[in-house]
């Protein structure tokens, strides 16, 4: 499973993405995750951000 990420994960970057990793502790601090994500995204480049359903935190995850 691991082997088959890190595949993905080159093939994401070889068409010009770049992959940010977070564990799960940080994900009880949202503010950081986002400004990581910003930091690494191309300059210039305007984001709209969606939430969905399924963020709410009374709905259970899909």
């Amino acid at each position: 499973m691991v082997f088959q990420e890190g595949i993905r994960q080159d093939r994401l970057k070889r068409i010009g993405w770049r992959v940010v990793r977070f564990k799960t502790p940080a994900l009880r601090e949202p503010d950081s995750i986002v400004r990581q994500v910003l930091d690494a995204s191309p300059q210039g480049r305007m984001w709209v951000l969606q939430p969905r359903a399924w963020m709410n935190t009374m709905s259970p995850l899909p």
